[in-house]
């Protein structure tokens, strides 16, 4: 039945869903070890969607796309001698992309560049 409902709701609505985002559904999210089905009881998508707009919308519009994160990062110098602690510096604002997206979005592209010759 789960697998059935997949597939009507991949054929249902827009025609953007490609196999790979459904596979990517099914194994990044659905089977993920903390994925919960419990937590979408009452979710609102539309409340969900505003908050993540205004996370982004917050970054310079030059990084608003491709998932750039922003956070501040605490760097840990040492100084004087070995019984001293170290000093924490915070570097605020700092750019980030998650590794693990990027390197999927890379070998997404390549599959699409290489799909057609395939056949």
């Amino acid at each position: 039945m789960t697998t059935w409902r997949l597939m009507v709701w991949k054929m249902t609505g827009s025609f953007g869903k490609s196999m790979a985002e459904v596979n990517r559904l099914i194994h990044d999210i659905i089977l993920a070890k903390d994925f919960n089905a419990d937590d979408l009881h009452d979710v609102n998508i539309l409340v969900e969607q505003n908050r993540f707009d205004k996370s982004e919308s917050d970054l310079h519009p030059d990084f608003q796309l491709d998932g750039w994160r922003e956070t501040n990062v605490e760097i840990c110098i040492p100084f004087g001698g070995q019984s001293t602690e170290p000093n924490t510096f915070t570097v605020p604002s700092v750019l980030y992309q998650p590794l693990v997206p990027v390197i999927r979005a890379a070998f997404l592209k390549l599959q699409q560049m290489v799909s057609p010759c395939a056949l």
